[in-house]
């Protein structure tokens, strides 16, 4: 419970961007791909493991550069959720 505490608390509140060999458009792409499998997928087990990769998937978007201003505007299906002061998004699905 603490290690998915730590990674959901790392992934909801990144101020620091990493360079990565994958780009935004990439990723988003594949987070789409990954919550309509989720959403399609009715054993237990494998929304599980379909879950974990999304959170790998959207860890590895939010280390890109610039990633806190990326609007993911093509994942339909999950919600960004912005603090009043602009400082934290918290990423719903």
């Amino acid at each position: 419970m603490f290690k998915q505490s730590a990674l959901l608390l790392l992934l909801f509140v990144s101020f620091t961007a990493l360079s990565s060999n994958k780009s935004a458009s990439y990723l988003e792409d594949e987070i789409v791909k990954l919550i309509d499998s989720i959403e399609n997928t009715s054993n237990f087990t494998k929304k599980n493991e379909l879950n974990n990769e999304l959170i790998s998937l959207l860890y590895d978007a939010l280390l890109l550069d610039n990633s806190f201003e990326y609007p993911f505007s093509k994942v339909q299906k999950m919600q960004i959720l912005t603090s009043s002061d602009e400082r934290i998004k918290v990423y719903t699905w």
